[in-house]
């Protein structure tokens, strides 16, 4: 990339890599573990400095990068308690309960965040 972007977007592709490749988890593991796991990944690839107009402009620019913020943005709400709770059936449903609901997911998930990440290492290689 050679355009005044490139700098910010290189930077927004290392801050995520990083994310997704230390969220180390076992899908077949302790779930609570990999919850927690899970959003501090989250956390790290939609976090505060991914928030900015000119940050998501960027991020949009790119299929791989988007893929990362798109699929953690979706993983945050299924992660969420609370946003399970907006849903009139399972209002009542507690945080025990909720874990049993996200566990069939966690091999897609595991599955996802490799993809993602093996497509922001095609796109920005890593400088050694």
């Amino acid at each position: 990339m050679t355009d005044e972007r490139s700098e910010p977007t290189a930077l927004i592709a290392q801050r995520m890599r990083r994310a997704l490749s230390e969220a180390l988890w076992d899908p077949a593991g302790d779930i609570a573990a990999a919850v927690e796991v899970l959003a501090a990944m989250v956390e790290g690839v939609c976090g505060r400095s991914t928030t900015a107009d000119e940050d998501l402009h960027i991020l949009f620019e790119s299929e791989p990068l988007s893929s990362a913020y798109l699929f953690c943005a979706s993983l945050q709400k299924s992660l969420s308690l609370d946003y399970l709770r907006q849903h009139p059936d399972v209002r009542e449903t507690s945080p025990a309960e909720h874990l049993e609901h996200i566990r069939p997911y966690l091999p897609q998930f595991h599955q996802r965040q490799q993809e993602v990440l093996q497509l922001i290492d095609a796109e920005f290689p890593q400088q050694i």
